[in-house]
């Protein structure tokens, strides 16, 4: 039965179809792109305002300049190197925790077993050992520095307060589990050195 004009307009054309179509996935492409902007900008760390963090003897100053970097003023040692600790947290604790496991030889608890290989070969080298072992020959002036650190990595006030991508892996909760110490530190001066 041959069609009509009319029926082929209550079907819609070819190229209305195509338009709904196109408009549809430009649609789903804005909202998207909306959507992953408002999940990324929330897991950003605050970085204005002010915090009152309980491990500081006096007020720190972090000031950060048009590309992000901090400058921080502090009246004691002890705070400055708290400070550092908290604004180290604050934008690299993904890639902090991720030196701590592969010298630990522990990547594989988040990445599964295709990290195993790695992990017995670091372990093998024990290089988280060694740094455990040098901890009692460190002087009590550069332990006391490593703690302060530790104190900032390990403050909670630097968390984010939307869901980030730490959290999306199950991950957080797993880093917090391990506080941070002084071993850590010496690691990833370690991994640096590689």
């Amino acid at each position: 039965m041959p069609t009509t004009s009319e029926d082929a307009t209550a079907q819609g054309s070819p190229v209305s179809w195509s338009r709904r179509f196109v408009f549809t996935v430009i649609l789903l492409l804005i909202v998207g792109a909306g959507g992953g902007w408002a999940f990324l900008a929330g897991s950003l760390p605050r970085t204005s305002g002010t915090l009152i963090l309980a491990e500081l003897t006096a007020p720190v100053a972090v000031v950060r300049d048009a590309a992000g970097i901090p400058a921080i003023r502090a009246q004691s040692t002890r705070d400055l190197y708290i400070a550092l600790g908290f604004v180290h947290a604050q934008d690299r604790l993904f890639q902090m925790d991720q030196q701590r496991r592969l010298v630990q030889g522990r990547l594989s608890q988040v990445f599964g077993p295709k990290a195993l290989t790695t992990d017995r070969a670091l372990r093998t080298l024990g290089l988280y050992r060694y740094a455990a072992a040098t901890v009692p020959l460190i002087s009590s002036e550069f332990m006391g520095v490593l703690d302060a650190y530790a104190a900032g990595v390990n403050c909670e006030e630097w968390q984010p307060t939307h869901p980030n991508v730490l959290e999306l892996l199950s991950y957080r909760a797993k880093f917090v589990a391990t506080r941070f110490n002084a071993p850590h530190s010496i690691t990833r001066i370690f991994v640096t050195l590689l």
